[in-house]
């Protein structure tokens, strides 16, 4: 037994060599940027923030409690959890969070980023030794410099890709198995595990796979057979049918719901939509270029630099004799495929899966990193076959290349990263000419790179990182929100109701504090519902993302909203219910629960409009009858008090009503807003407030870049006074409304009489009833999705849309006795499939002699 383990170690050391320096790595990367467990910062920033560490706390949460992993109720009023856990939550590396405490659940987080680097290197390592034949030291630093290759230093937030750096050199390894020995066995899982890790990167490397097919066969491919050729594009196709086919059981749903999001909707592309120039794609190549993350940075080129290492070790892959000129071209023209892909919108459209990448562009360049190692590994096993001259000339022309950048004046890297490319350039011409003149120290060559890849990798990714988000600062209010919630689920036994946070943390509060909410931000929400959400008046992007604000009463009760965590501007119609050391829940005095019956005009209802509160108003009085909830102030009087022929500030007095006051704009003449000492801007040109002769008091500025309502409680004041500040002023671009109490509570009671008792609720499933006087629509606030089967008084019954986005369905007079199940559409023919699939691998393996002599 140990002799075996000792075979085995000593047959794959590179591998576990490759590993244990990764560790070093990306421990010293961590330790320099404070990052936990070597500091107090977090690996949280951008995306991985507001997205996917919030939902992998909900994930986290769910497993912990036993919870279904059906439907969630935690983000945009409910979503399928299987499209969230397909596009972020996959990967089997997310389970080294359950070693970890909640508290300390930021911590796995970084643990699971860094153990994927070191996974990837480890994994390319290997794959170079087998692919090569050949246990050489020298292919430890290559697999280093791809495993910490520049996407991973720009997208390593990004942490449900990163598996594809892992996978990728396993799936290339199965293709080449494949060929080689009619062995789909490796090919099969590996692709099976990257698509169900990430279907987005495992569609990639899907397209990928076929490319290095093609051209893998091309090279094995000495003396054309057309029946040897047909048999392994047959089995090829098999193998990769069947990869898909164990994970149908998740991806068919996946697919058949991508219409309802923002990311199935892209129109093919006519012109370059991240443009950049050849001179920013060559200059891409060298160490410690800046990160191309968002499209507003220094340069669009895509992340491709595997070091300066690499750009020499192409130039001696191109002229060294010993490489077959078939190789040569094979692996050249993978590069040629990538880059054209770079440079040519449609082809850059395919691989981001029919889609425009919306900032992070060219997420597919992880493979153009991949082929740039093939190549330096092909070259540096093969050096020796190179004239010192020749190598001497391509040290001179690439330090000639890098010393471009400063001449040039290149803005994406600092004048300390290419003295730095100059010198690593001559630590390894010099560790080159040692090689050669010096044979006695031969032995030591391997090592000193080694280190030197380790220096290069540990100052690039630290130059280019700058971590600064505090763990403490994240969980600052997390117990004491934790404490509320607690208060409020023991204050409430009623089955399901909605809370929302006045101050956010993230885009993604309810995943990570575990409440029933709406505020969300994810690429799998449902489109139709962030339009229907912007109309109504709420902050969001149109697209995969809305947040809560107290906008009006009227919203509250349409969508379940029943308690909220943070001051209150409304004292009318919400309680003080909960107080600790800062911390406010305010309940609503009214609430229509989770679904209500409603006048068959809903259908009708029409939300497109400039004014969220006429949009509100039509609901109210199509559901209810109650007509003009919200009425229009009369503006008494105006004063021009600033206009500098570009600007213009206005001061607008109104007679100050006894309710609330709702202000509103979405227009692109409106730069600010001063209501109350406030300043609300809508764009950054708001300085000139304080360039009027009059002083205007401003205490605080609050960003109102994604326009929603703005909810003011009114002053004692007999009048109530605001300023707008114009970039063009053609007329008053802006909306204030007050509210009707008698109304508000004349269709609150409506609703509340017609609500939907629930006698039992599970996310996945839903049962209740009601009396109706008379055949009516049941309004859910609830995303309408296909997956929702309703019955009335046990019969299945049809579901609809109301404003497009929320799910309804009709219901006679009488009494109604209601049942709602959820299934995740194509998940009964996913699992058939899958099934199906999973029988034919196992007769397959079981059987493998006699199968693969049919491919023989």
């Amino acid at each position: 037994m140990f002799s075996k383990i000792k075979n085995h170690l000593i047959n794959n050391r590179t591998p576990y060599i490759t590993f244990l320096i990764s560790v070093i790595i990306i421990s010293i990367i961590y330790y320099l940027q404070e990052v936990s467990p070597f500091g107090e910062n977090s690996m949280l920033t951008i995306d991985f923030y507001h997205q996917y560490g919030p939902m992998l706390g909900e994930l986290y949460d769910r497993i912990r409690n036993g919870s279904q992993m059906i439907y969630s109720f935690n983000m945009g009023m409910g979503t399928p959890f299987i499209r969230n856990f397909m596009n972020y939550l996959s990967s089997p590396f997310n389970l080294i969070m359950l070693l970890f405490q909640r508290e300390n659940i930021l911590t796995s987080f970084s643990v699971i980023i860094g153990l994927k680097a070191v996974a990837a290197s480890a994994m390319m390592s290997f794959y170079l030794s087998k692919k090569f034949k050949n246990n050489t030291l020298y292919t430890v630093p290559l697999g280093i410099l791809y495993g910490f290759c520049a996407y991973f230093t720009a997208y390593y937030w990004n942490i449900m890709w990163l598996d594809g750096l892992v996978m990728l050199p396993l799936v290339v390894f199965g293709v080449e198995k494949l060929i080689n020995e009619n062995r789909p066995w490796l090919y099969i899982i590996s692709l099976t595990i990257m698509l169900f890790a990430n279907f987005f990167i495992g569609y990639m490397i899907c397209l990928f796979a076929l490319i290095y097919f093609v051209a893998y066969l091309a090279l094995k491919t000495y003396k054309i057979n057309i029946k040897v050729l047909f048999k392994k594009c047959l089995l090829f196709g098999i193998s990769s049918l069947l990869a898909g086919g164990l994970v149908a059981v998740f991806l068919i749903p996946l697919f058949l719901a991508i219409n309802s999001i923002s990311a199935g909707t892209s129109a093919w592309p006519d012109s370059q939509y991240y443009a950049f120039t050849v001179w920013e794609f060559l200059a891409n190549h060298f160490t410690g270029v800046g990160s191309t993350v968002l499209a507003s940075g220094i340069s669009n080129a895509p992340n491709i630099s595997i070091g300066i290492l690499g750009v020499a070790l192409l130039f001696i892959f191109i002229i060294n004799p010993a490489i077959k000129l078939k190789v040569k071209i094979v692996y050249l023209s993978l590069l040629s495929i990538l880059i054209a892909s770079f440079f040519i919108v449609s082809l850059d459209f395919i691989w981001h899966a029919f889609h425009v990448p919306n900032d992070l562009p060219y997420r597919y360049s992880f493979l153009y990193s991949f082929v740039l190692i093939i190549i330096a590994a092909y070259a540096i096993i093969n050096i020796k076959k190179v004239k010192f001259l020749y190598v001497t000339a391509i040290y001179v022309l690439t330090l000639g290349l890098v010393s471009l950048l400063h001449f040039f004046g290149f803005e994406n890297i600092d004048s300390s990263m290419i003295f730095f490319n100059m010198l690593l350039l001559t630590l390894y011409f010099t560790l080159y000419a040692l090689y050669v003149y010096y044979p006695k120290i031969r032995f030591a060559i391997p090592y000193i790179l080694i280190l030197g890849v380790m220096l290069e990798i540990s100052v690039s990714i630290n130059n280019n990182w700058n971590i600064q988000h505090n763990i403490p600062d994240f969980y600052w209010n997390y117990d004491s929100t934790r404490a509320a919630l607690n208060f409020v689920n023991e204050h409430d036994r009623s089955l399901m109701f909605r809370i929302e946070k006045i101050h956010m943390l993230s885009l993604n509060d309810p995943s990570w504090f575990g409440y029933f909410g709406q505020t969300t931000f994810s690429s799998m929400a449902y489109e139709n519902m962030a339009i229907l959400k912007n109309y109504l008046g709420l902050p969001g992007n149109n697209i995969n993302s809305y947040f809560f604000r107290q906008t009006t009463p009227v919203y509250n009760l349409m969508f379940n909203i029943r308690y909220f965590i943070g001051p209150s501007v409304d004292s009318t119609r919400y309680s003080l219910i909960y107080y600790d050391e800062g911390t406010t829940v305010f309940q609503a005095n009214r609430n229509a629960g989770l679904m209500f019956s409603v006048n068959e005009s809903v259908r009708d209802w029409h939300y497109f409009g400039t004014n969220p509160l006429d949009i509100q108003n039509e609901f109210i009085e199509r559901a209810t009858g109650v007509q003009d909830v919200f009425k229009p102030l009369t503006i008494l009087n105006t004063e021009i008090v600033f206009d500098d022929h570009q600007h213009t500030i206005i001061r607008y007095t109104f007679i100050n009503p006894d309710d609330n006051i709702y202000f509103y704009t979405r227009d692109f003449s409106v730069d600010f807003m001063i209501i109350n000492g406030n300043l609300h801007f809508f764009s950054q040109n708001w300085h000139y407030f304080n360039q009027t002769e009059e002083e205007i008091p401003v205490y605080h500025f609050i960003d109102a870049n994604e326009q929603y309502v703005i909810n003011v409680q009114p002053t004692e004041a007999e009048v109530f006074t605001m300023y707008v500040g114009y970039n063009f002023h053609m007329g008053d671009s802006f909306y204030a409304y007050t509210i009707d109490h008698e109304a508000f509570e004349n269709a609150a009671f409506q609703l509340e009489r017609n609500r939907v008792i629930l006698t039992e609720f599970r996310e996945n499933f839903i049962e209740g009833g009601l009396f109706a006087e008379d055949n009516q629509i049941i309004f859910t606030s609830i995303p309408f999705d296909k997956g929702w089967q309703v019955s009335v008084n046990g019969e299945r019954v049809e579901t609809f849309t109301v404003g497009n986005a929320l799910l309804a369905f009709e219901i006679d007079a009488g009494e109604n006795h209601i049942v709602m199940k959820f299934s995740s559409p194509g998940i009964g023919i996913g699992a058939i499939i899958s099934a199906i699939s999973f029988i034919i691998l196992s007769i397959g393996i079981i059987f493998r002699k006699k199968v693969l002599k049919i491919f023989d």
